[in-house]
């Protein structure tokens, strides 16, 4: 990755990263970390369409500029999860891995900031993912996520701080909380 903005990636998540590097899956860790940027542009292809863009990190500047994630650590974060979770079986043997099944519901838990962009919300659709959001500080959903993906998507909330949302997706969130 040729960007000027430095990412920090969590130590397990670097490790698994530098991992796959030794195994020859990739051949360093910005080769990784353009595969991510890859496959969120094969994602988002579709909202992407007429721009050009010369370098990688073009594509991640785009895609938080019109709203699909809240950050570029969101896009990196969420897109190294995915792309990890498709070596789960060749790093098991390295690694403690947990399994996120599809159509389970798992907990997504954050003391501190989090924020819930269109393209995570997006992710755990089309994984028929299921959340427990938890949130000790702050909750901030991008105003672009649509209410019904909310209502897809997560099966309770629970915050303990400041909580951010559209009108629409705070209601959408009260009819989550009294089921």
């Amino acid at each position: 990755m040729n960007g000027k903005e430095k990412i920090k990636i969590e130590s397990k998540k670097l490790a698994m990263i530098n991992k796959l590097v030794e195994l020859d899956f990739y051949g360093s860790v910005d080769d990784f970390i353009d595969h991510v940027i890859d496959y969120n542009l094969e994602i988002f292809e579709e909202d992407l369409e007429g721009f050009t863009f010369e370098r990688n990190w073009q594509i991640v500047e785009k895609l938080v500029e019109i709203g699909h994630f809240s950050s570029s650590k969101e896009l990196l974060n969420e897109g190294i999860d995915e792309i990890l979770s498709k070596y789960d079986d060749d790093l098991e043997e390295f690694f403690d891995i947990e399994r996120s099944e599809e159509g389970k519901e798992s907990s997504h838990i954050s003391i501190g900031v989090i924020s819930i962009g269109k393209g995570t919300v997006r992710r755990w659709q089309k994984k028929g993912q299921k959340k427990r959001i938890i949130a000790i500080g702050s909750l901030s959903i991008s105003p672009n996520v649509p209410p019904h993906l909310l209502r897809e998507t997560i099966v309770s909330v629970k915050v303990i701080g400041r909580f951010r949302a559209t009108d629409e997706q705070k209601a959408v969130i009260d009819i989550i909380k009294k089921e």
